[in-house]
């Protein structure tokens, strides 16, 4: 079965973020403890250098609010705002 699209034209890709709960890097934070963290970093970087990704939709509980303050947050995950900077450079489209 053939694309429907035109040629030259293909799909975009988008990607669903969810529950990742991101905390203050304590030992309570379970994305930071279980170095989920690090392989987030390289996930967006690998996002970020693949012209096929578009989109990138934060579902929700991204953060950890319940638990954690969101200064305390915005501090201590410098590392993942610069890399969130960096894809909305690409022209990336983050919801």
């Amino acid at each position: 079965m053939g694309s429907c699209l035109p040629r030259g034209i293909g799909m975009s890709k988008t990607i669903i973020l969810s529950d990742l709960h991101i905390g203050d890097m304590s030992d309570a934070d379970d994305f930071y403890t279980s170095e989920n963290f690090e392989k987030f970093i390289l996930f967006l970087e690998y996002i970020k250098d693949d012209e096929e990704f578009e989109k990138i939709i934060i579902a929700g509980d991204f953060f950890k609010l319940w638990q954690c303050k969101v200064e305390k947050i915005l501090q201590m995950y410098v590392d993942l705002w610069k890399v969130l900077l960096k894809l909305k450079e690409t022209k990336k489209e983050i919801i």
